[in-house]
């Protein structure tokens, strides 16, 4: 590091953090209002697309610890647009530290089932550990150094002394767009069964009809699944309260399709996914419709194999929605 930067006044450094802002933050639009909610100024910022190498210097130290274990989920968020990298400065409540230190708490926990209620990543519905949203530096030491992969020493020792934080603010505030994207991993997990309930009743239409009261029962559980994503409660009572309509769902689904599972070889496909790659798309109906109303089995799923079957009904997801549901399978919980 370079030791003109050490001669900062210790007092002064505390006030001095960094940023990023990952591409599913930016997808929200949530960026400048974080800033002006916490009321930072802003030293420095670019928007970039990140590589691999400098995103491993960014959190070099979690991947050291074993903080992060799916580096390979995080990688592929950064393939997908644009992060705000910046240098603030800001005042923070007497009970911390350093900037540093309330930025870290104002985050939250990048769990979203031990996050605190009125966190940043809580306010934002931040669905897993690897949709991080934000970036922020541990200390000023840690903050100097994710500064410089992005910027260069002279830019940052110039911005540390500058009078002019509010005119970067304006073109900061130039670079917003104007719509936002709402992410949520529930929404796109009912999207799919909604339309292969659809597409079920098309391709059994007499047997649709014959249990149409239990269709219609299973169709009111999305329905109620759907409103309670929207009531933005926490992740832990969200997780609950589908948890029970997750097990209402099963118990009808195993009531109606138990008459369609009657060959040994679909049998063995509910075991063996693989196994149904090169079968009929009817066969591929049944399995979703089981697979996706039993929770039990999200973390344990083939995503590449799910993604095969979705194709053959078919069901094309767009690089977001696919990459959320992959990653929050990947860490779902079951709920006791």
């Amino acid at each position: 590091m370079n030791k003109d930067l050490v001669t900062i006044d210790i007092d002064e450094s505390k006030h001095i953090s960094f940023i990023m802002f990952t591409p599913d933050a930016l997808l929200q639009n949530a960026h400048l209002t974080i800033i002006n909610d916490l009321n930072l100024s802003i030293l420095l910022f670019k928007f970039v697309n990140i590589s691999r190498t400098k995103a491993e210097q960014v959190y070099q130290k979690e991947l050291i610890t074993n903080n992060i274990t799916s580096w390979w989920i995080k990688d592929k968020i950064f393939t997908k647009g644009l992060c705000c990298v910046l240098l603030v400065k800001g005042n923070f409540p007497a009970e911390y530290n350093s900037l540093c230190e309330y930025l870290l708490t104002r985050k939250g926990k990048s769990d979203p089932l031990l996050r605190d209620a009125g966190t940043i990543r809580d306010m934002y519905r931040v669905s897993n550990k690897s949709f991080g949203f934000m970036h922020s530096s541990d200390d000023i030491n840690n903050a100097i150094y994710e500064a410089s992969v992005f910027f260069t020493m002279d830019e940052i020792k110039k911005a540390l002394f500058s009078k002019n934080s509010e005119h970067h603010l304006e073109v900061y505030s130039n670079c917003l767009k104007e719509e936002s994207i709402f992410l949520s991993y529930y929404h796109v997990i009912y999207r799919i069964k909604e339309i292969l309930l659809k597409e079920f009743k098309h391709t059994f239409p007499e047997f649709y009809t014959e249990h149409t009261t239990l269709f219609h029962l299973i169709l009111d559980i999305y329905s109620e699944a759907k409103d309670i994503t929207k009531r933005k409660l926490s992740f832990y009572e969200e997780r609950i309260l589908i948890s029970r309509l997750l097990s209402k769902e099963r118990e009808i689904l195993e009531k109606v399709l138990l008459d369609k599972l009657v060959h040994d070889d679909l049998i063995i496909m509910m075991n063996d996914l693989s196994s149904c790659i090169t079968h009929m798309r009817k066969d591929a109906l049944i399995l979703l419709l089981d697979l996706l109303s039993n929770e039990k089995k999200y973390s344990e799923l083939d995503f590449d194999l799910l993604k095969k079957l979705l194709n053959r009904i078919p069901i094309y997801l767009d690089p977001w929605d696919e990459l959320l549901l992959e990653s929050s399978l990947f860490f779902y919980e079951i709920l006791e």
